[in-house]
């Protein structure tokens, strides 16, 4: 586990052997953090990295040459989001205390541009290499629909809630020329139909809206 409050913590395993990451920097209760992790495959000497809010933390190197992929329909074996692991059928550990949202899967190791792209507009769900994303838009019920086409949608466990609570998003696919992480393009909440606002606070000289 983690040596300090607020440290990440990135393991992978081969369902034998299990390489760990832990982050230099320790977050802080009560904000918003991109965590972002990666291993492209190889047991280079920066095979494993961690980025916080779209910048590398640490990086490091794994012994393990695949990732067990087993995932079959034992609990255990599920892929899960805000939860660490199963010990027993129904018995469950290392449950996520906070808000998650925007969730992404992919079957490739994201550069780190690609990352700081991802950070300040979503995916759609179309690109390639996506392997599940969820925005946790969905607002109701208890299933979170997978955006791509993989159908993965998410089943709640243990009855999370739902948070108007959400990070703004900087888009370039707004045709708005980009502007900087102190000028955020903020739509909330995501419109489901015709009538909605976009605020731009401060509107900028030269700039086309």
């Amino acid at each position: 586990l983690p040596s300090t409050p607020g440290q990440i913590k990135w393991e992978i395993s081969d369902g034998n052997l299990k390489d760990n990451l832990f982050s230099n920097t320790n977050l802080s209760l009560d904000t918003w953090n991109h965590i972002a992790v990666t291993w492209d495959g190889t047991n280079s000497a920066t095979s494993m990295k961690i980025y916080i809010d779209g910048v590398l933390d640490v990086s490091g190197a794994s012994t393990i040459s695949s990732i067990n992929q087993n995932i079959s329909a034992l609990e255990d074996n599920k892929f899960k989001i805000g939860l660490r692991d199963v010990i027993s059928a129904g018995q469950r550990y290392g449950h996520h205390n906070g808000f998650i949202d925007e969730v992404s899967a992919w079957n490739i190791a994201l550069s780190e541009s690609e990352i700081q792209q991802y950070m300040d507009c979503p995916p759609t769900g179309s690109e390639q290499n996506l392997a599940g994303y969820w925005n946790f838009e969905d607002g109701t019920g208890t299933v979170a629909s997978d955006l791509t086409t993989n159908g993965n949608d998410a089943n709640f466990v243990n009855s999370p809630l739902w948070s108007t609570d959400v990070v703004p998003y900087n888009c370039e696919n707004l045709n708005i020329d980009k502007l900087n992480r102190h000028n955020l393009v903020t739509v909330f909440p995501i419109p489901f139909d015709n009538d909605f606002n976009i605020k731009i606070s401060p509107l900028l000289i030269g700039k086309s809206y």
